[in-house]
Order: structure tokens, then C-alpha cells, then sequence
């Protein structure tokens, strides 16, 4: 294109007279002589956690044109969506953590901006012992037989969870880790097309008799015709009906961003996650490599961790069992007197 002398400078000469006016400076000039204006704006990294206070986090921005090309040089203005969770030095772009929560870091450069995500988790361990090897067990497992409980207790097994869809195995299980010194908690699977309530109700009673220290709401159905806000109902109804029990949720960050939208609902509730890596420990947990792993739904630390499943774990002691890392909410207790499990070999086959 042909330009009229002079016109480079009047080009720089609007871009300087509306950067006074509108407090940004676009540099350079179009293809059709007009100033160069950002037209997107990238921050890296998009998102951090930090779990101290005062930790800092350097972000820096990538200013871009509507051509997608980089415009080194425009002044960028940071800022958080919370100062009380994390600072940012409106020059910089370096980060501070203040407290506990969620972020947003944007970088404003001219009319457009971009931001990221900063979460602050203070990790303080839970209170009570250091986690224990856990194993749960469910309606495909079978019954329980006295040599098995104590062939757990010799490796390692020092807390069992039952499933809950068959009451007789259920019962059974729980007696013979009661019996074998084991902690027990209980689990139900939320079926989204059930009465929730009538499914946790069911569930209670069942193991009533019995010194389970918490029952788990199992959120991993497929969501299929149910939206974000009535799955969150239907945990809401799960966790009224467990009235005065103790009742915490189990699931997947990836089942629970998809299906909950990142529900924050249940944060005040232990959380019990799966997570396949085969590692009994919660690195992930504290340092996310990827996207699936770290802290979702408003929960600063977890309370136990599915890290190897029944279709990838060998059986131990010959019975199918998912292996987890878990806080014991107390020490072993008697069961209610006059309750006696089944000491067999029998093994159950779902009628499905």
C-alpha cells in the first residue's frame, strides 16, 4: 500500500494522543496506517497453586494484535479478583499468597486482557494418626472368611470399606473386619434415576449395628439426562438424608468438573477421590502435573485416595478389593454385641 509522506508519523502521533487520553499506548501501525491495537492477551502460567502463604508466583503476559502477531513492549496492568487469596504487583505481574481460596489473575493490556487461575491450599494434615493402607470391598468381592481378614492385617490393611448394594454381604464384611481389629466405613452408590434418599436410608440401616465411622456418597454415575444443577441436588438429598450420621463424598475430579461444573457445595465434607496412578501417597494431590490432577470442588485436602483399582490391582488374600491411602476417623471399636458374621469361603454372584 502506498502511504502519503508523513503519514508514519501520524499514525504514531494518533496512537500517542489516544494512549493520553484512554491510559494505554498502542505501538506501531496497521496495514491500513491505523495504530496497532492488542487484540488478545495470553497469561502464563494459566494456572498455579501455591500452598504456603507468602509464596509467589511470577506470571507474564503475551500481548497480541488481531493478526496473532506479538506486540513486545505494551504496558501491561495486573490485578486480583482477591487480594485476601493472593496480590499481584500491578507492574509485574508477581503474585503473592495472602490466604486460602481462589484467584483470578488478570493482565489488562489497551481494551482486551487475559487472566489465570491462582488457588492458595494451606496443607495442614488433618487431625488424628498418619493415613493407613485401606481396602474396599464390594458385593463382588463376596463373603469374607477369617483367614482372608487376617491375611489383610498382615499386609498392611488396617481399614476396610463395604460396599452397600447387597445388605447380607454388607454385614458380613463388616463384622469380619470389625472382628479382625480393622476400622471400618461404609459405601453407596448414588444412582441418579433412584430415590437418593431412600438409597442412603437403605444403606444406614444396614449398617447401623455396626461402628462405621463414615458412610461415603459414591458420585461417579454417568450424568446422562441430568444437568450440573440437579446432580448437585441429588448429592444435596444424599447428604440430608444421612441427617446426623457422618457422611463424606467419593469421586473423580474429572467426573466432578463434567458433571458438577466445579460444584463447591460439599467442600465442608472429607473427600475420598480416585485416582489410578498406583501411588499411595497424595502427590498429586499437593503437587498437579496435569490438569486431572490436584485440588478441585473447594476441598483444601483429602481424606482418603483410590490409587489402584480391582480391574488393575492384584487380588489380596484372593478377594477383589480397590487399594486406598485413608485417615481413620477414630481407633477400632466393638460392634454392637450378639452379632455374629458368616466365617465362610461362600463367594456372591451378582444376579446381573
Amino acid at each position: 500500500m502506498n502511504r502519503v509522506p508523513g503519514s508514519t508519523s501520524i499514525c504514531k502521533l494518533v496512537a500517542v494522543g489516544l494512549a493520553a487520553v484512554a491510559g494505554f499506548t498502542w505501538l506501531g501501525c496497521d496495514d491500513d496506517g491505523g495504530p496497532r491495537v492488542p487484540a488478545r492477551v495470553i497469561v502464563f502460567p494459566y494456572f498455579v497453586i501455591l500452598d504456603e502463604i507468602s509464596a509467589t508466583e511470577q506470571f507474564t503476559a503475551h500481548v497480541q494484535d488481531e493478526s496473532g502477531n506479538l506486540m513486545p513492549g505494551v504496558p501491561v496492568k495486573w490485578s486480583s479478583s482477591d487480594i485476601a487469596v493472593a496480590s499481584v504487583d500491578s507492574a509485574t505481574g508477581l503474585a503473592t499468597a495472602r490466604g486460602p481460596g481462589i484467584a483470578t489473575i488478570t493482565a489488562t493490556a489497551g481494551p482486551t486482557s487475559g487472566n489465570a487461575r491462582l488457588e492458595v491450599h494451606i496443607f495442614s494434615e488433618p487431625p488424628g494418626t498418619a493415613p493407613v493402607f485401606a481396602v474396599d470391598v464390594s458385593h463382588w468381592s463376596g463373603y469374607l472368611s477369617a483367614g482372608q481378614v487376617a491375611c489383610w492385617w498382615e499386609m498392611g490393611v488396617r481399614h476396610v470399606v463395604t460396599g452397600t448394594r447387597d445388605p447380607s454381604i454388607t454385614v458380613q464384611q463388616l463384622g469380619m473386619a470389625v472382628d479382625g481389629g480393622m476400622t471400618v466405613d461404609a459405601y453407596v452408590v448414588l444412582e441418579w434415576d433412584d430415590e437418593i434418599a431412600q438409597l442412603v436410608g437403605a444403606a444406614l440401616s444396614a449398617i447401623t449395628p455396626y461402628p462405621v465411622q463414615r458412610l461415603w456418597l459414591d458420585a461417579e454415575r454417568p450424568a446422562g439426562v441430568w444437568s450440573a444443577a440437579q446432580l448437585v441436588g441429588k448429592i444435596q438429598e444424599g447428604v440430608d438424608a444421612c441427617g446426623g450420621f457422618a457422611c463424606g463424598i467419593y469421586t473423580r475430579k474429572a467426573w466432578w468438573l463434567d458433571s458438577t461444573g466445579d460444584s463447591q457445595a460439599f467442600s465442608h465434607l472429607p473427600l475420598w477421590y480416585a485416582y489410578y496412578n498406583g501411588q499411595p501417597n497424595f502427590e498429586d494431590w499437593h503437587h498437579p502435573a496435569v490438569w486431572y490432577e490436584g485440588p478441585f470442588g473447594g476441598w483444601s485436602y483429602p481424606t482418603g485416595k483410590q490409587y489402584d483399582s480391582d480391574q488393575t490391582a492384584p487380588d489380596l488374600c484372593e478377594v477383589n478389593v480397590d487399594y486406598n491411602i485413608m485417615y481413620r476417623a477414630g481407633s477400632p471399636t466393638a460392634r454392637v454385641a450378639g452379632l455374629a458374621g458368616q466365617d465362610g469361603e461362600q463367594y456372591h454372584e451378582d444376579e446381573a
